[in-house]
């Protein structure tokens, strides 16, 4: 029986299915135990619905905010034709004009203490939230001067990586930073390093924060990692 790339479309993510996307972000990075995402949308789908939905509402109004600030988004899936299913989704972000700040703003998120869902709780977890979204956003402010794009996130199902979903809608936001003649970045776990590689991006600094001593013991032992990548609009020229 064959087994060849699925035969894929692109389009559009709908409002109707951005719970259904965040379930499978979160599905996807947690598989990959990605530190920083998972501080940044806490929750385990299969024993916690109610916090995919919550994620969902806030990752929303983030992008509401975004695009009141200026931005133009597009939040592309591939899909499955032959299935139907959501093979691979991505955010980008066209800053054509700059973004007027590089903040995360405050950690709202969360709780006072830990709950029964396995969701981490607590001053000191929030402290320690926060050091991390500073940081984040620190890299980029280092990094970003000026109109850009931003792979915000780009995630692919178990059964659909390595064929073809990822490079879908990566592709689809690198044709329209050409357009806007935008220099593109994006954060890159060690998964997906190599992905990004083959469609031009170059790693301009390795990021493993120093976690604070007063909130080493919080951190678990796990390190924040990630390569942060750039794409200069039509591509390097060395």
């Amino acid at each position: 029986m064959a087994t060849g790339k699925p035969l894929l479309k692109l389009q559009e993510v709908g409002p109707e299915q951005f719970v259904a996307a965040m379930d499978l972000q979160m599905r996807t990075f947690i598989a990959i135990n990605e530190r920083l995402h998972s501080l940044l949308f806490p929750g385990d789908p299969n024993t916690d619905p109610a916090a995919v939905e919550a994620c969902a509402k806030r990752f929303e109004a983030g992008r509401v905010a975004d695009e009141r600030a200026g931005a133009e988004l597009k939040y592309w899936q591939a899909i499955d034709v032959q299935s139907g299913e959501m093979a691979g989704c991505a955010l980008w972000e066209f800053w054509p004009n700059g973004k007027p700040e590089q903040t995360g703003g405050e950690v709202t998120w969360v709780p006072d203490a830990d709950t029964d869902k396995g969701i981490r709780g607590g001053e000191l977890w929030r402290k320690y939230t926060q050091w991390a979204v500073d940081r984040q956003h620190g890299l980029r402010a280092k990094h970003i001067e000026g109109p850009y794009a931003q792979l915000e996130v780009c995630f692919t199902s178990g059964a659909h990586q390595r064929k073809g979903a990822g490079s879908l809608v990566i592709d689809a936001g690198l044709a329209r930073a050409e357009e806007l003649g935008l220099d593109c970045f994006i954060e890159a776990s060690p998964q997906g390093r190599l992905l990004y590689e083959t469609r031009g991006f170059r790693c301009i600094e390795e990021f493993t924060p120093q976690v604070p001593s007063e909130l080493e013991e919080t951190s678990e032992g796990i390190p924040i990692e990630y390569s942060f990548m750039k794409r200069p609009a039509g591509g390097w020229q060395d």
